[in-house]
Formats: structure tokens, sequence, C-alpha cells
């Protein structure tokens, strides 16, 4: 049974509880494992060697809590529930009371409140609507003029921690869940990704593995999905230290190219090419977004992905495979030309976006905004220019 290090004895216990439940209900818990409350913080280690890859947890996906289909409320800092959908099992509705047990034990929205820049940067008017540029948020469901309802609260502390999990049989449809025991895994840039496996039992379940990406720690972490610097400031609220930060996600644009219709850049975390690649661009996998024209003719492309560390030609590749399916016939030496052209407007759009972000935080409309906050966003946009500085100004990219 995996070990408990808890400074407080009711988390202790609340932990035991759902990990009780879990293996009563055909979780695998490698025996390896320890659980660690510290204040507010909730981690997982792994004593013994390193055993890279190896499943330390299986949860079937009976257990997942199907969060969405909760009502819930705060009662001061606690989350309570209020009522359940009918489709929610007695099995998943007690992990889920167990889980907000663990979060009210350890101040969890607390936390989240005094911590998160969604919240301590709530009443910046600029900083929002240059983000919802960016298409981090929408402007019209923002409150600018006052505190976050209890409702938002809820929604924004529970978008930092559910997964989407989609229907093994019909991808198209999917739900979002919270993970009893694998939530405690924090990021790491680093470390592989939740898996989709099966218990011993033939089960259909999530799985954690063995990774543990920072040096001279045995905290085991996971990856929260493709993410810049900028993506786990603003969507989790912390600076990923141990990034290798290999690329800046590029700010939404449109490009305008002659000889191609328009190609609109979204800039949406997660949005893969699905498609097979020619063996010549296999190296590419991480680095290609989804694209597809609309029903208007306009090419979408999920994101964009500026190299600031390794892969110097990643972008112009991508950018020339896009440009190539509009147009095959175009000649070689056309199709070129209007990749460097393509890659100067998404660079001159992303350093703008990251100018006019850093000029609203260092120009704060209210008084009374945190101002740790914004030093930490200011720092950000600084890190992000230096990166795109560096990619402009690379070597490799001197020559065609």
């Amino acid at each position: 049974m995996p070990d408990l290090e808890c400074e407080n004895q009711a988390v202790a216990s609340s932990l035991k509880q759902i990990i009780d439940l879990a293996e009563q209900n055909g979780a695998y818990l490698d025996s390896r494992l320890i659980f660690v409350q510290e204040g507010d913080s909730l981690s997982v280690r792994v004593r013994g060697r390193n055993t890279p890859r190896s499943k330390l947890i299986v949860m079937p996906e009976t257990c997942l809590v199907p969060i969405e289909e909760f009502q819930l409320s705060l009662q001061g800092a606690d989350l309570v529930i209020e009522g359940v959908d009918k489709d929610v099992s007695p099995l998943q509705k007690r992990f889920a009371e167990l889980m907000l047990e663990v979060y009210n034990q350890t101040g969890k929205i607390g936390h989240f409140i005094r911590t998160h820049p969604k919240i301590r940067l709530r009443l910046e008017s600029k900083i929002q609507r240059e983000l919802a540029r960016f298409g981090k948020i929408k402007i019209e469901d923002e409150n600018l003029d006052g505190e976050r309802s209890d409702s938002e609260l809820i929604a924004h502390f529970f978008q930092t921690r559910k997964l989407e999990l989609k229907d093994r049989n019909d991808p198209r449809k999917s739900r979002k869940v919270v993970m009893p025991l694998i939530d405690y895994a924090n990021h790491n840039t680093a470390s592989p990704g939740f898996i989709r496996t099966e218990t011993s039992e033939g089960i259909d379940a999530l799985g954690l593995l063995h990774s543990t990406s920072i040096e001279g720690s045995k905290e085991c972490t996971v990856s929260y999905g493709d993410l810049d610097l900028f993506d786990t400031f603003w969507n989790y609220g912390f600076l990923d230290d141990y990034s290798p930060a290999s690329f800046v996600r590029a700010a939404p644009c449109e490009l305008l190219l002659k000889g191609f219709d328009n190609v609109a850049v979204n800039s949406i975390p997660g949005a893969v090419y699905k498609g097979t690649l020619a063996k010549r661009n296999v190296d590419l996998k991480k680095w290609v977004p989804s694209f597809g024209r609309n029903d208007e003719g306009v090419m979408r492309v999920g994101h964009l992905k500026i190299p600031c560390n390794h892969s110097w030609r990643a972008l112009r590749r991508v950018l020339r495979m896009i440009l190539r399916n509009m147009n095959p016939e175009m000649k070689m030496d056309r199709v070129q030309a209007r990749v460097l052209v393509a890659e100067h407007q998404v660079i001159s759009s992303t350093v703008e976006h990251f100018r006019g972000l850093r000029s609203a935080a260092t120009n704060p409309v209210c008084s009374d905004t945190d101002h740790q906050a914004l030093s930490e966003l200011v720092a950000l946009c600084d890190l992000q220019l230096e990166r795109l500085d560096r990619y402009q100004n690379h070597h490799e990219l001197n020559v065609l």
C-alpha cells in the first residue's frame, strides 16, 4: 500500500479513504508511491530506484469524477456539493466527496484566489482585452468591474484540474473528469502525459507513468500538455521553472499572402495534426498543428510554435507544408518566398502581443491590483520577447 506523508492528519485520513476506495474498485497503486501534503501543496513521490515509464497508478475510468455533472457551491472557502446529475454513479459521488474534502482541508480555493493570475489580474481591463485578442479568454465572459461570482471561481478552479477524456468508441464525444490520486501529480514539460490503458481485468483506465524529471528529486511529475511558459502561467498559475522552453506559442493572426486564400492562425494548445506525415517531415510531429479549410474557404490553423532553443527551422517547414497543401501547383521558389512573408507576419504579431501585454502590466488601471502578479507578468513578457529576438537573430535562419 502507498505511504502517506501529511502535515495534517485529517488530510491523511481522507487520502487513505481515497486509496482504499480506489483499490477496492480495481485501481492499481504501486507500493513505492508516497502521497505528500505540505501546507496547501499535494504531490506524488516514489521511493526506491527509478523505473522510467513504468505504471505507478492505473485508475479505472469508472472511478473518474465527471465534475461538470455536479452542482457545486462555496461555503466560505469550502467547496460543497449541492446536487448531482442522475447519470453520476454512487462510486463517482463518493470519490467527489472525498476529493473535495482534501481540497477543503488543504485550502485549495483560498490558495487559488491568492495565487492565480486569472483572479489576481481580474480588474485590469487592458490586460484582459489583450488576453482576449490572444484567445486566452472571451471578453464577454469576464466581469471586469468587480469580484468574480462563486460559480466563476469554481469553474476557473476546476479548469486547472479537469481532463477532457474522449469516448473510446466515438472520439467526437468527450467528458471532463477529475482524477482521484492522479490529480496530485504536478506538471513538468519533460514528463510523459497521462495514458489511456486497462486494468489487469481489462477495464478501461487512465494511467500515471513513473517520471522523476526534476534532478535530485523523487517527485513524480506528469505533462499537462505541450505548453509554453505563458500557457502554464495563465492556465495553471505558475511559471514552469523546469521547462525546456522549446517554443513560444504564436499569437493569433491572419496571414495575408499573395496567391493564397486567407490563413487564420489560432492559439489553441493541443490542436495537433492527426494525419500521416511524409517521411521527410516525421521529425516535425510535435510542431505540426491541426489545419484545414472551413466552409468559407479560409484555412484555419490550430496554433503555430516559434522555436527558441532547437529545431530552429521547424516553423518555416510547417508554414511551407500548410502553403503547399493550399496550392500544390505553385513553384517551390514562390512558395518559399511566401513562407518568409508568413514567418515575418507570425513573429511580428506575437512580438506586438507581448509588448502590448507588457505595456498593460506596467500601466495598471486599478490601484488595487496585485503588484506581484503584475511584476510576474512583466518578467514573463520580457522572457518571451527575448526568446523571439533570439529566434529572429539565429544564424540557422540566415539561409533558406
